[in-house]
C-alpha cells in the first residue's frame, strides 16, 4: 500500500473548499433573515398606528399635512383642545446659550407656552443634588456599575 500525497491534498482542499463554501451560504442566510427582521415591523405596523407614531410618513400622514396647508380641514377633524395645542420649536436665549425643544400637538402642550431656563452653579445645593440624581439613574440603567467621572458642562 502506497501513500498517494497529492490525493491526500486534493481531499483536504475539497473539504476546505466545501466548508468555506458552507460559511458563505450562512453568512449570506444570516445576512437575509437580518434584513427581513428588520423590515418585518415596518411592514407588519397599521396604517393608522404608523400615523400616531412619530417618524412615519404614510400616504394618510402626508395628505393631513397637506390638507392643513391648503387652509382645508383635515380628514380627520380635531378636536377644540387639540386646536390649541403647541406645535413647532421652542426657543430660550440665555446667557451665552440658547436652548431649543421640538414638539408637535402629540406632546400636550399648550399653545401659549414658553421655554424657560436657568443656569445650575456647580457648587449649589441643586447642582449636587441633581448630579446625585443623575448619578443614581445611570448607575441603575448600567446594571448598577460604579459610575465616575461624571460632570454637567456648560
Amino acid at each position: 500500500m502506497t501513500f498517494d500525497r497529492s490525493r491526500v491534498l486534493t481531499a483536504a482542499k475539497k473539504a476546505d473548499n466545501r466548508k468555506r463554501a458552507l460559511i458563505a451560504l450562512l453568512s449570506v442566510l444570516v445576512v437575509v433573515l437580518a434584513v427581513y427582521m428588520l423590515i418585518l415591523p415596518a411592514k407588519a405596523i397599521e396604517k393608522d398606528a404608523a400615523d400616531a407614531q412619530g417618524g412615519i410618513d404614510t400616504e394618510q400622514s402626508q395628505q393631513a399635512s397637506e390638507d392643513k396647508d391648503d387652509g382645508q380641514p383635515a380628514e380627520n377633524a380635531q378636536s377644540d383642545d387639540e386646536q390649541n395645542l403647541k406645535s413647532g420649536t421652542l426657543v430660550y436665549n440665555g446667557d451665552g446659550y440658547t436652548l431649543s425643544a421640538k414638539c408637535d400637538k402629540k406632546a400636550g402642550l399648550p399653545e401659549d407656552i414658553e421655554l424657560t431656563a436657568s443656569e445650575i452653579k456647580k457648587n449649589s445645593d441643586k447642582y449636587d443634588s441633581l448630579y446625585e440624581d443623575t448619578l443614581k439613574a445611570l448607575q441603575n440603567e448600567k446594571g448598577g456599575q460604579d459610575i465616575k467621572g461624571l460632570e454637567f458642562v456648560r
